[in-house]
């Protein structure tokens, strides 16, 4: 037995301590089962850590003993990606997405209240864990060993050779781990009749949710750059199945606010915890069971059929819960529709229609399995149908943001109402007819554009009206004060700009992008809208397990050279596989790219490449940025706000 089995069999007996010891805590206010509770917790974070090092260890020194080091990294790999070979298997993303998890599970003890409700939901959140964990020991260890020593590994799959896919699952683990805490404290206090949760779980969900968020964006990132279509989307099952928890935790940040403030939505809030949870499970079930295909997907497993129970077994169990304690949920909730003009009406509207959309995606990346399964045939929902259907709720939602701004909580009369819409509404209207006269004349794109126009100028509106309340001197020390005094507030409204700055980018890259197929001789140009573009000639190199066919490209604008360009198509000879690396030129005006594939090189000399236009497309990824400016912001401690 390897040395990171024996810390992987403690640490999941430190866990069942813990979880048992919490547990007994709850039923016996002794102190002395809580701190076995405790000793257990850290105990087991201290294996699940020193396993997850030997597994760094084992990939950095090259041990080709271990079957799952054999299969993923090889001698000639970047220490880069050998260190991110972690988790380029499912039995070690599964191993990473464990010790995510219990630090998450220290970060509970240690910052939150330590009493009974805190108690019993750590106990809930490590048993999930400790499923994930014994799955770990028994079906699916990174530390088996074989027989023999191979001489060299099998190496990195080459499309993960990518910074993007450095980043990517790791951000998206740790979404997926913090998103287990809200339904951890919704059942516990479902089980003792506790309201409490509601604000235990707001930092774990934020936190949660702007990684989750960047890891879909770094997912998307990597799309872009690697995979060679020109798309960063593609409405794949795996895509979809990160989408799910991040539609339903995005309903449960508007949903909890009226719990907290109105004491609202209670069975509401507590199945939008379920069901997120429930998605988190099901995204960790299909990257492994190996029922898709997918670049995503780590392919067959064994452990596949237990996710499907176990899923099937807390979703049951959870809804058997809300109905056993439905009367007492109904009898501590108050009604929060007080007249059809409040703040409630449109937060319920909007997680209507997340849940809505969560639901139409649900269905169409399950329904092609379902029907194989009952018919026998394969069938394929495209691209077409998420747009049509989830494209109309898009701009819903981006007018409900900007309304949300401008109504206050519990009732305002429609005049008031009116006249706090009027110069917002007459500001957007203006610019959008000037987009209007710039080209952008699409009705659904016009209509798209006013209605984000409408959310940017109602938070501008709302944000002078909050300025001119200050009375502070300084304009700068006005404008800091009133953003982080108001950080919650402002926070949300940081993170609203930054969906609003992702529609932007959504509207360029999906009605205005230009692509062509165009084949050169060396020597010859090509006219690309403003642009002209050389090929020059293919450069190659053979190194060490690859060869690299280098495309050199001269672009030119207005008859003057500004960018050498060098798409390149890589053979890695292990896999004997070919990966195409894209070569982008960032066009300021636009704020997008001027996009090159390298497709391949005839024998007679002639190279055909993929261009494309991408306007507006930077403002996807600097998106990013900005959600993490308004999560840092909306989580900014209260010592550190009474500081300035």
């Amino acid at each position: 037995m390897d040395v990171g089995d024996v810390f992987l069999m403690l640490s999941g007996v430190s866990m069942f301590l813990s979880i048992l010891g919490f547990v007994l805590s709850v039923i016996d206010p002794d102190d002395r089962y809580r701190r076995v509770g405790k000793y257990g917790l850290f105990l087991s974070f201290t294996f699940i850590t020193l396993a997850s090092l030997t597994l760094i260890y084992y990939l950095n020194v090259k041990d080709f003993q271990v079957l799952y080091v054999a299969s993923h990294v090889d001698k000639s790999l970047l220490l880069l990606y050998t260190i991110s070979g972690f988790y380029a298997g499912a039995e070690g993303s599964l191993l990473l997405w464990i010790w995510i998890a219990m630090f998450f599970a220290v970060g509970i003890y240690l910052l939150e209240k330590k009493d009974e409700l805190n108690n019993l939901s750590l106990s809930i959140y490590l048993s999930t864990i400790f499923f994930l964990l014994i799955l770990l020991i028994f079906e699916s260890s990174p530390f088996v060993r074989l027989d023999f020593i191979p001489e060299d590994g099998v190496g990195l799959n080459p499309l993960l050779q990518d910074v993007g896919m450095v980043m990517h699952p790791p951000l998206l683990f740790i979404g997926y781990a913090g998103l287990a805490i809200p339904f951890s404290y919704a059942i516990s206090g479902l089980l003792m009749r506790n309201d409490r949760w509601v604000f235990r779980i707001r930092r774990w969900l934020i936190f949660s949710w702007v990684f989750l968020s960047l890891g879909i964006l770094f997912g998307g990132w990597w799309s872009y750059r690697v995979l060679g279509w020109g798309g960063y989307w593609a409405w794949d099952p795996v895509e979809n199945a990160s989408l799910l928890p991040w539609l339903t935790s995005t309903a449960l940040i508007h949903s909890v606010m009226i719990q907290e403030a109105r004491r609202g939505l209670k069975t509401w809030n507590t199945l939008l915890s379920i069901f997120t949870f429930e998605f988190v499970i099901l995204g960790t079930f299909l990257t492994r069971s190996g029922v898709i295909a997918s670049v995503h997907a780590f392919g067959q497993s064994q452990i596949g059929h237990h996710f499907l129970v176990f899923i099937s077994v807390t979703l049951l169990t959870s809804i058997a819960l809300v109905v056993w304690r439905y009367e007492y949920l109904m009898e501590t909730s108050i009604d929060i529709f007080e007249a059809p003009f409040s703040k409630e009406v449109t937060f319920v509207l909007n997680n209507i229609l997340f849940v809505v959309a969560a639901t139409t995606i649900f269905w169409g990346t399950w329904f092609p399995m379902i029907h194989e399964a009952i018919v026998g045939t394969k069938v394929r929902v495209g691209p077409t149908y998420y747009t049509t259907t989830i494209g109309p709720m898009i701009w819903l939602l981006i007018l409900l943001m900007g309304l949300c701004v401008i109504i206050p909580w519990r009732r305002v009369s429609p005049t008031k109402f009116t006249s706090k819409l009027k110069i917002p509404t007459l500001v957007s209207g203006f610019l959008a007819v000037v987009f209007f006269l710039m080209g952008y004349n699409k009705p659904e794109v016009i209509s798209t554009l006013f209605v984000t126009f409408l959310g940017i100028s109602t938070t501008v509106y709302d944000f002078i009206k909050d300025y001119k309340s200050y009375s502070v001197p300084s304009y700068f020390r006005r404008f800091v004060k009133l953003i982080v005094h108001k950080r919650r507030k402002y926070g949300g409204y940081i993170i609203h700009l930054a969906m609003l700055v992702i529609v932007f980018g959504l509207i360029g890259t999906q009605f205005y992008a230009k692509s062509y197929s165009i084949e050169l001789r060396q020597g010859e140009s090509y006219d690309i809208g403003d642009f002209v573009i050389r090929f020059d000639g293919v450069e190659s190199n053979e190194l060490e397990g690859k060869v690299i066919w280098t495309a050199k490209v001269s672009v030119y604008k207005g008859g003057k050279f500004i960018a050498p360009m060098e798409p390149r198509i890589e053979r890695f000879l292990k896999f004997d596989q070919y990966t195409s690396r894209v070569d982008t030129y960032t066009i300021p005006e636009i704020v997008g790219d001027l996009y090159i594939v390298f497709e391949f090189l005839t024998d007679d000399g002639v190279g055909r490449f993929k261009v494309e236009i991408m306007p507006l497309v930077k403002l996807l990824w600097y998106s990013g940025y900005i959600i993490l400016v308004g999560g840092i912001l909306a989580l900014m401690p209260r010592k550190v706000v009474e500081k300035i």
